[in-house]
């Protein structure tokens, strides 16, 4: 499957609603797996990033992203 296909589908499937019975199905099958210690970190980091500058973002505007430099201006 090449990118354009994967990018569709995607799109395709953002935003839908599923069932209880799906969503009981994807959290049994994601019950029990192990994450890594590098991505643990991430999570983390991301986490802390979020509430430092995205949850703030209606008090401030000016917050730049964190992919660009990982900072936040005027956070609050």
């Amino acid at each position: 499957m090449n990118d354009v296909t994967k990018k569709k589908i995607s799109n395709k499937l953002k935003n839908q609603k599923k069932n209880e019975t799906t969503k009981e199905l994807i959290r049994k099958s994601l019950t029990g797996r192990n994450k890594s210690q590098k991505h643990k970190k991430a999570i983390s980091e991301a986490m802390k990033h979020y509430w430092e500058c995205y949850h703030r973002k209606e008090e401030s505007k000016n917050i730049t992203t964190y992919q660009d430099n990982k900072t936040c201006k005027n956070a609050g």
